[in-house]
């Protein structure tokens, strides 16, 4: 990861622990908004929103952002199309690419933990980052 200039840490935690934004904030005490949860949406094509653990997705808001109805993706498309299971899709790195959106929510911190892609795993970056390497734009799309 640093070596294509991202700054960021792997935190690993006992099993499972960072399957869900209540039990990764628990684990790393932090504060719930700041697990940062990747949400994979279906309309005409496949969507990541990723927006703050304390936070859920609008998807009448993303509807219109995107100009499409969308519902949540299936766990089984959530997998074929991110490589990773619901509980640890990260906010990059999917088998193919998909059109990722961060959710303003995450701004109100400077530094958030993401899925590190297993339910082990998470990544502590600065929203910068996030921001800078994986976004494609920010909205407004949780309440």
């Amino acid at each position: 990861m640093e070596s294509g200039g991202l700054v960021g840490e792997f935190v690993e935690l006992p099993p499972e622990q960072a399957r869900t934004s209540e039990s990764a904030a628990n684990a790393v005490g932090c504060e719930l908004g700041q697990i940062a949860k990747s949400i994979v949406l279906k309309g005409s094509r496949t969507y990541v929103v990723v927006l703050a653990g304390d936070r859920r997705i609008d998807l009448k808001k993303f509807s219109k952002v995107v100009g499409e109805p969308v519902r949540l993706a299936k766990p089984d498309e959530v997998l074929s199309e991110t490589g990773y299971p619901v509980g640890a899709v990260p906010p990059f790195g999917y088998i193919r690419p998909l059109k990722t959106f961060i959710d303003a929510s995450l701004l109100r911190h400077k530094v958030v933990y993401a899925s590190g892609g297993s339910d082990s795993f998470l990544l502590k970056l600065s929203v910068d980052t996030l921001l800078n390497h994986f976004g494609d734009s920010v909205v407004d799309v949780s309440r």
